[in-house]
């Protein structure tokens, strides 16, 4: 179990660009003019468990541990205002005609592309598993969850690569085949991409 303590002068001005998206006693609370409780149940996402997985089974001792524990807290802080985000886009979606059976359907999108992010089904192949048509599961993917299926895939891919540059002394060209590119000059080019640093600067900076 972890529990996150936050006051509310931490995230001000942090979250301006989002504030109009979350539940309005949050977004008071934020801005420090609300006192109100509020309580929501979601899913456990899957890069919230990875998250309070890696706090949870952190070895470092002393200050780096407190600093590792800082870092992973605020990872999990902004990755479930994010999922309360989504669940105001999940409203909008409803308030736009998508059915409970729209949203199993992208949730379902959601878990196959988490399980099989390494080898992830072609669109057409995903849609037809999920039973949604190619034009509405990538429009509503990407509105719900804000980011293309593509970019999903993508985003764990390299969540997953960094992770094992952290914690393995594996070759760059082995994680590179890992998750799921032939040639290592390539993810290099693609993991800069995502994180602005090269995988060798990661696996540098986290030992």
């Amino acid at each position: 179990s972890v529990t996150l303590l936050c006051q509310p002068g931490f995230l001000q001005g942090r979250m301006a660009d989002v504030l109009p998206q979350l539940p309005p006693l949050i977004a008071e609370f934020l801005e420090g003019r609300g006192e109100g409780i509020y309580h929501e149940s979601m899913p456990l996402r899957a890069d919230m468990a990875r998250a309070a997985s890696a706090l949870l089974a952190c070895e470092l001792t002393g200050s780096l541990r407190h600093l590792y524990a800082e870092g992973k807290a605020f990872e999990l802080l902004t990755l479930s205002l994010q999922a309360l985000v989504d669940a105001g886009k999940e409203q909008d979606h409803r308030d736009s005609g998508l059915t409970q059976k729209d949203f199993q359907r992208l949730a379902l999108a959601r878990q196959i592309l988490e399980r099989d992010f390494l080898q992830p089904p072609s669109i057409a192949n995903l849609a037809r598993e999920v039973g949604i048509n190619e034009a509405k599961l990538m429009k509503a993917f990407k509105h719900l969850y804000g980011r293309t299926i593509f970019d999903f895939a993508q985003q764990l891919r390299m969540e997953r690569a960094k992770k094992l540059l952290e914690t393995t002394d594996l070759s760059v060209t082995d994680i590179a085949l890992e998750v799921g590119y032939e040639y290592s000059s390539n993810f290099t080019t693609a993991f800069k991409r995502h994180f602005g640093i090269t995988p060798k600067a990661a696996r540098d900076a986290a030992r």
